[in-house]
């Protein structure tokens, strides 16, 4: 049992290649399928159908998420 973006994750975890930011309960990455400068797309390690599941860590972590992607997301990890 797996969906479209838990798979899409786990291969861009195993590439390494556009990954921008991680924590314990999110990844921000640029889309492979990316067309407009700062495209990214910021995914959950946990399968989470809703986010008003999400657990307070990963509500902070959701919320760091979103401050680390917007100050650096001109740079991808790689660089």
């Amino acid at each position: 049992d797996s969906c479209l973006l838990c798979d899409y994750l786990k291969k861009e975890l195993q590439e390494d290649q556009r990954i921008l930011f991680t924590n314990p309960s999110f990844v921000a990455l640029v889309p492979f399928w990316a067309v407009w400068p700062f495209e990214t797309i910021i995914l959950p390690r946990r399968h989470v159908s809703s986010i008003t599941t999400l657990t307070a860590t990963e509500t902070a972590d959701l919320a760091k998420s979103f401050m680390e992607t917007d100050s650096n997301s001109i740079y991808l990890k790689s660089e």
